[in-house]
């Protein structure tokens, strides 16, 4: 009996990137809620915190490296990042605390090593140099 190879059947075409960030940050919208309702107010602002600092650093490193801003902020990369950073401090962390961390995440991890998909922090890099 000779087997037949198929693709997966849930894998139909390709999602750009923006429209899996998108997902990832409405994912995440319930554990803000509920960290909203048990830890108070001061989530949402850590959060919206974070995320402002990581599309400003972004935008401020693409802009010195004269690559075009709008189209990689349109991404959603750098929101998830400063989201899933906000949501993971406490939520009375000084100020400049979640703002080192951010700028290292997006300036250094990120940015340094070419952008989206370059960076040696990201296993999913390690997956297709290494394999």
């Amino acid at each position: 009996m000779a087997f037949v190879q198929q693709s997966s059947p849930h894998a139909h075409k390709a999602r750009p990137t923006s429209k899996v960030m998108l997902w990832v940050i409405l994912a995440t919208l319930p554990g803000l809620l509920a960290q909203t309702l048990f830890f108070g107010w001061g989530n949402l602002v850590n959060v919206a915190w974070c995320v402002a600092i990581a599309l400003a650093s972004e935008a401020a490193i693409l802009k010195l490296r004269s690559k075009p801003v709008a189209v990689v902020l349109r991404d959603n990369t750098a929101a998830v990042t400063g989201l899933l950073l906000g949501l993971s401090l406490p939520q009375f962390v000084p100020f400049w605390v979640s703002a080192v961390a951010v700028i290292s995440a997006i300036v250094i991890a990120k940015q340094l090593y070419g952008g989206l998909g370059s960076n040696p922090f990201n296993p999913a890099w390690w997956a297709t140099h290494w394999s």
